[in-house]
């Protein structure tokens, strides 16, 4: 199924914006984007090890992946998600693909250490 069109929604400035639902029934609120995470309905992982090419490689025995490449469906993650896939995974490099409307990208993080200033 192709999406071409798109949805925009404006909400008057006089509405405040919250990430809280209200209860009806029990008069409780609960955090939506505390239970949208709890779900993880876009969880990040490996779609593919990848290795470079090498004369020792051995299908029984092929070693560690050169790195592993994770599909993204949506937006690239957040930092919080990179780093906890980054200690799931024991430091093999990650590169994220990312496919919009026959567009291929591909992502690739690294941590850069800036000098301070005086």
């Amino acid at each position: 199924m192709k999406n071409s069109g798109t949805c925009d929604t404006t909400v008057p400035p006089s509405v405040v914006h919250t990430d809280q639902s209200f209860n009806r029934v029990d008069g409780t609120c609960s955090n939506i984007t505390k239970l949208l995470k709890e779900m993880h309905i876009d969880e990040i992982s490996p779609s593919f090890e990848v290795y470079l090419p090498n004369s020792k490689f051995k299908k029984s025995s092929p070693g560690a992946p050169s790195f592993l490449l994770c599909l993204l469906r949506n937006k690239p993650p957040s930092r919080i998600e990179l780093e906890m896939v980054e200690i799931n995974f024991g430091g093999i490099p990650l590169k994220y693909c990312h496919v919009d409307n026959g567009r291929v990208s591909f992502l690739s993080f690294n941590k850069v250490a800036l000098p301070r200033l005086p």
